[in-house]
C-alpha cells in the first residue's frame, strides 16, 4: 500500500515502493534515503496520478504472483493477470474473467482459489 505525503515543496511516496521504483523515476521521482521515501515536485501531485501509482502497484503484484505460481505452485489462489487481490491475507480475489453465474447474479469474488457463493 502506498502512503502520499504532501509538504510545502513536494510529494512524497512512502510504503511498498520497490516494485513500482522504475514507474516512479519514469515521472521524474529522486530516492530520499534518510526519509525512505521517493520524492516528487508538488506540480506533479494531482488524484490521478495516486490513482495510477495505487493500479501499477497492485499490477505488478499480481503479476509477480503469477510468476511465482509458475515457478513453484504458490499462490495457487491468483488465477490471472485481471486478478484484482483484495486481501493478500486472507487470499481473497476478484475477477471478472472467471466469473460463473450464479442464477441470480454473477459470482466473482473467490477465497484461498474458491468460488465464494454467499452460502
Amino acid at each position: 500500500m502506498l502512503k502520499f505525503v504532501k509538504t510545502a515543496t513536494n510529494l512524497q511516496v512512502k510504503g511498498e515502493t520497490y516494485p513500482i521504483k522504475d514507474s516512479l523515476k519514469a515521472i521524474g521521482a529522486t530516492w530520499d534515503a534518510s526519509e525512505k521515501s521517493w520524492i516528487l515536485p508538488i506540480h506533479l501531485d494531482c488524484e490521478n496520478l495516486r490513482i495510477d501509482l495505487d493500479k501499477k502497484l497492485k499490477k505488478k503484484k499480481v503479476m509477480d504472483a503469477l510468476e511465482q505460481k509458475a515457478k513453484d505452485g504458490s499462490f495457487r489462489w491468483v488465477c490471472c493477470e485481471e486478478c484484482e487481490v483484495l486481501s493478500w491475507g486472507k487470499k481473497i480475489t476478484v475477477c471478472d474473467t472467471h466469473r460463473e453465474w450464479g442464477g441470480q447474479s454473477w459470482n466473482r469474488m473467490r477465497i484461498n482459489g474458491r468460488l465464494y457463493t454467499g452460502d
